[in-house]
């Protein structure tokens, strides 16, 4: 029988509370103002939207294409050192964004905090790999961390605009300050991680580690369908509220509020409550189910009774009950299939379907002039096409464990011997 809850959690070190908070606390400041750097950037260089969205497009761009180099080099060189130059990078943007005047200096400073939140993404979660021996606390961990990730997400908006914080640069001085908290904690809780050899280092070295996920097929299948799911995710992120002021003109932008609400508060609700209903049953068997969640939930935008408010909200609550389930799952699936000495690695090559959340908006937008309401029915399509590529990725786990097991073997051989 699996231990309680509160039991698993008083498992938890220090230093995994330290991760947790941290991420709670430099989201919900970060979501303070972040979403409203758009009426920022119009405000203070009045630029068209396509160079406001190309200018924070940059930023998610910087941020995926650095993920898998910064997650090997935490594999080589330890999660302490990277995350702590995650929060310094982060803090030294957002402090420039306070006293910045220049069109330039912002156009740098968005670019750094990309390249501070793949400092920070993968290894975090690669920490919290290492430092929880048991598979189902570190389950909880993730799922946790996911929890108040979310909390921050949909109570920092909310916060800027109560305590008038949006679109002012004061703000950013904010968000500077809890990452120079953050990065303080960490220095302390992690102060004892040991040292990483260098027989570690080599083992774990960029190219070894590309060639093991050239290999991995089964990973490789993984990441190209979650990069379909995100760019189906992002269809409610960017492409409904188009849709609705397509059919519904009148009440597109409230309904969209009440929408987007839903979809959060039901993640807050639902999430633990269907980790423990789901607790016996298999990895892959809850992304199953998540994902048919996810395909009823978008299709149904197609076909729904499009002026009955109730129907969009139910719609929306089907999604978001298979979201609370999928990504934390996802990344309990990748800590599973990671070597342990490439956590870091692997955690960062799966950062890259980051960029179908960044294809989304320019797809959707391409679907909805093309198909109209049929482009529910395709969003629906793809995220039974990642099914099915989950489903293939999970035929070929049994092969692939036998070559993870001897890789990690010839490692640990390493370690024994740096030990002695």
């Amino acid at each position: 029988m699996g231990l309680p809850m509160f039991h698993r959690l008083s498992q938890f070190s220090p230093l995994i509370w330290t991760v947790i908070g941290g991420t709670f606390l430099t989201r919900l400041t970060y979501f303070m103002v972040w979403p409203f750097m758009a009426i920022l950037l119009k405000d203070q260089f009045d630029l068209s939207v396509f160079v406001i969205g190309l200018i924070l497009s940059g930023a998610a761009f910087i941020g995926s294409s650095l993920s898998f180099v910064v997650g090997n080099l935490s594999d080589r060189f330890g999660r302490r050192v990277v995350m702590i130059s995650g929060t310094l990078t982060s803090a030294f943007a957002f402090g420039s964004l306070a006293w910045a005047h220049q069109l330039p200096v912002y156009i740098v400073c968005i670019l750094l905090v990309g390249a501070g939140y793949s400092l920070l993404e993968p290894p975090s979660k690669a920490m919290i790999s290492d430092e929880i021996s048991d598979p189902e606390t570190r389950g909880l961990a993730f799922n946790l961390r996911y929890y108040f990730l979310n909390i921050g997400a949909a109570a920092g908006p909310l916060s800027g605009v109560y305590f008038g914080l949006t679109a002012q640069q004061s703000t950013f001085s904010l968000v500077m300050t809890t990452y120079v908290l953050y990065g303080f904690a960490l220095a302390y809780f992690s102060r004892h991680q040991p040292r990483i050899s260098d027989d570690q280092k080599a083992a774990a070295g960029l190219a070894k580690a590309w060639i093991v996920l050239k290999k991995d097929k089964a990973f490789q299948l993984l990441v190209i369908a979650n990069t379909l799911i995100m760019t189906c995710y992002g269809q409610f992120e960017a492409t409904l509220v188009q849709y609705l002021g397509l059919v519904r003109p009148g009440d597109a932008v409230g309904l969209y509020a009440t929408l987007v609400m839903v979809n959060a508060a039901t993640i807050l609700i639902f999430q633990f409550p269907m980790l423990a209903l789901l607790r016996n049953v298999q990895l892959h068997n809850r992304i199953y189910f998540s994902l048919a969640l996810f395909a009823l939930g978008f299709s149904a935008y197609a076909w729904l009774p499009q002026p009955l408010a109730i129907a969009w909200i139910l719609a929306t609550l089907i999604m978001s009950v298979g979201e609370s389930v999928l990504f934390p799952t996802l990344n309990i699936q990748i800590d599973v299939m990671a070597p342990h000495h490439l956590r870091g690695s692997y955690f960062g090559a799966n950062a890259i379907s980051s960029f179908g959340f960044s294809l989304a908006p320019a797809l959707g937008g391409l679907m909805l002039e093309l198909l109209g309401h049929n482009a529910w029915w395709v969003t629906g399509a793809l995220v039974l096409l990642a099914m099915a590529l989950y489903y293939l990725a999970v035929k070929l786990l049994p092969a692939r464990r036998q070559w993870v097991a001897e890789l990690e073997a010839e490692v640990r051989a390493v370690e024994r011997v740096a030990q002695r």
